[in-house]
């Protein structure tokens, strides 16, 4: 029985981690994304690190890495927090909306995690990349403000306004600017 770790391995390890180490139990939905976003990371950095980056050497205790394949040990090096960071851009530059952008950096969290527990790495890549902050609806009721006090400014009248402020709110939504 081969007991190396692959890709396909590698990913069930990863679920029956997520399964027993919360205190909380994750659901079925949560560990799928949880898959997916590793599936998705591990895509992008197998194609990014072949083009941009070199495998670090090797820095984990060999004894512990014995059941990690080779093609899995060079992945799991590559990652760091630069890679991590240049993760979180490409995702941006690609317009993925800042929720899924946090969730994918929560996933590779928990796979750093996972990774650490596995004696594959002394410290969690991803753990200082910081999340996109979410304030879009914040953001959006200040600017709708704003303009309604600017239009108040201008003697319209209210139904003037009301439909003014409706066109913007629509633009805004429609347009998906990420403020």
């Amino acid at each position: 029985m081969d007991t190396q770790y692959n890709l396909s391995n590698l990913e069930a390890s990863f679920k029956q981690y997520l399964l027993t180490v919360n205190a909380k139990p994750l659901n079925s939905i949560t560990i799928k994304n949880y898959l997916s976003d590793l599936r998705h990371f591990l895509g992008w950095i197998i194609s990014d690190v072949r083009a941009h980056h070199a495998a670090p050497q090797h820095q984990s205790d060999p004894r512990k890495s014995a059941s990690v394949s080779t093609e899995i040990l060079p992945l799991i090096q590559a990652v760091t927090p630069t890679v991590v960071s240049d993760y979180k851009n490409y995702l941006n530059s690609n317009n993925i909306p800042p929720k899924t952008i946090n969730r994918r950096l929560s996933t590779l969290r928990k796979f750093g995690s996972f990774c650490i527990s596995q004696g594959w790495m002394k410290e969690n890549p991803a753990k200082r990349i910081k999340n996109y902050e979410l304030r879009i609806k914040n953001e959006k009721t200040e600017i709708l403000t704003q303009y309604k006090e600017f239009l108040n400014k201008q003697n319209l009248d209210r139904q003037n306004i009301t439909n003014l402020i409706a066109d913007v709110e629509e633009f805004i939504n429609l347009s998906k600017i990420v403020l």
